[in-house]
């Protein structure tokens, strides 16, 4: 064996772990998740058996990305479950096993697990990315304190709205200006929606509305006329400058 597979082989071992916590003994994969979490599933010993499950946790890492569990993104994993012998339900996977099946169990457990991560599309896995870069411009240049992360907006009609962040006064603790993230051109039709609602709406009339848009993607001038319409269209690359105001 050569000293790089070995390298590999050692490092890939460090990588797994366990631990106990108030669900049972936590076991830590050398799998990924695509926000840099490790898989980790749950192993719950009792007198015949063992319950191995990931508490929810894969799917709560998808709806971070901002990925609905749609009915027929529910269908493919149930499928996709079963066929690792387990089972998909109320968004917890599991798989209930002889103490002899444990192991078997915690992989197949941890396989479904990526599997429901990476059920985001590429759209909304570029939103997610591209709004860690905003949130990153925004905690630098105004600190924790200032920013309210995924701020929820009423719009015009009633409808409640999950913005990219809000930019707090804070004499008044109250929204100064509202940030949306727009990762790639075909978010925009979507994303308009919503700002002309947010900006109909009376109760953000002293808010500024402002859209930060991936100048590095193929966005047409419609777009970005788009945007404009409903609100302060900025390029990323402008975007410290645009943040720079309100510090």
């Amino acid at each position: 064996m050569s000293v790089l597979i070995s390298q590999i082989e050692r490092e890939t071992r460090s990588l797994i772990g366990s631990f106990s916590s108030n669900l049972g003994y936590e076991i830590r994969l050398p799998l990924i998740y695509s926000n840099g979490e490790m898989v980790s599933v749950v192993v719950d010993e009792r007198d015949d058996c063992c319950l191995v499950h990931d508490a929810g946790f894969a799917a709560m890492i998808l709806s971070a990305s901002g990925q609905t569990m749609t009915q027929r993104i529910e269908d493919r994993v149930k499928a996709y479950a079963s066929t690792m012998e387990c089972h998909f339900e109320r968004g917890r996977v599991w798989r209930k096993v002889s103490k002899d099946q444990a192991t078997a169990a915690v992989l197949s457990v941890g396989s479904v697990c990526r599997y429901i991560a990476d059920q985001a599309s590429p759209d909304t896995k570029k939103r997610a990315e591209f709004e860690v870069r905003v949130n990153s411009v925004l905690q630098k240049m105004l600190g924790e304190d200032r920013i309210s992360w995924h701020q929820k907006v009423t719009g015009k009609s009633g409808g409640t709205y999950d913005v990219t962040a809000a930019i707090i006064e804070l004499n008044t603790k109250q929204p100064k200006a509202l940030i949306e993230a727009i990762g790639s051109a075909r978010a925009v039709p979507h994303r308009f929606r919503h700002l002309y609602e947010i900006k109909s709406s009376q109760r953000y009339r002293n808010v500024d509305l402002i859209s930060v848009y991936d100048d590095q993607e193929a966005f047409e001038s419609s777009d970005i006329v788009l945007l404009q319409d409903v609100s302060n269209a900025v390029p990323y690359s402008n975007f410290e400058r645009r943040v720079k105001q309100y510090a």
